[in-house]
């Protein structure tokens, strides 16, 4: 878990949590991977985290959460969302990470009324219709969209008429050391294919688009 005072942004959790030892006794999911406990038990990680709120105040603190990213499933990221529903955690701001997955009406109409939502992965992976809807109600406040689902977004779509809609051209990945990081491992990997026929860092997987 993470504070993150200024932070602006809607649904919850982190890779790993470390913690010191007389935390993690009290709160077992703070002493191994959090998403296992969420993809094994979701109403029990939702029970750690108010225990964890009474122990921390989670009112100051922004809350990420990550599923697909861990190998979770929609079924299961659903019941959490759900449980998460009907006990909200007393967190400032809760974050949903989600990647390389679909993210249903039904997992956008548990979001937090109001909420912002941010697409930098595939297009694919959000029901831009669904998302269209909730934008042009009010549910979801706001979106930022790297990626649309088809790509280019067509000059008809709605949502280029939205003033709550900041479109974006799948840049998200660029960075002041892209070059110098994409050519090294174009280097390593094309070394490599030399001697073995085969690139060996970073293979994109077709099937899973990345």
């Amino acid at each position: 878990m993470t504070r993150v005072p200024g932070f602006q942004f809607p649904s919850a959790v982190q890779a790993s949590v470390s913690a010191e030892a007389s935390t993690a006794n009290q709160f077992p999911a703070l002493s191994r991977p959090f998403p296992t406990t969420v993809r094994q038990q979701p109403e029990q990680a939702i029970e750690e985290m108010h225990r964890l709120d009474a122990f921390l105040d989670l009112s100051r603190w922004t809350l990420f959460i990550a599923d697909a990213l861990f190998g979770m499933k929609t079924s299961w990221r659903r019941q959490f969302l759900e449980a998460l529903a009907r006990r909200p955690v007393r967190a400032r701001k809760v974050w949903l990470l989600v990647r390389i997955d679909l993210l249903e009406r039904e997992d956008i109409a548990l979001m937090k009324r109001a909420s912002w939502y941010i697409s930098v992965g595939r297009g694919q992976t959000t029901d831009q219709a669904a998302l269209i809807d909730a934008l042009a109600s009010g549910h979801v406040a706001c979106a930022g969209l790297d990626v649309t689902d088809p790509e280019p977004l067509p000059p008809a779509s709605p949502l280029w008429a939205m003033d709550n809609v900041i479109i974006t051209p799948h840049i998200s990945g660029s960075t002041n050391r892209y070059t110098e990081r994409a050519s090294e491992i174009f280097l390593e990997n094309l070394g490599a294919y030399i001697q073995t026929g085969r690139p060996v860092r970073n293979v994109v997987d077709y099937d899973r688009q990345y």
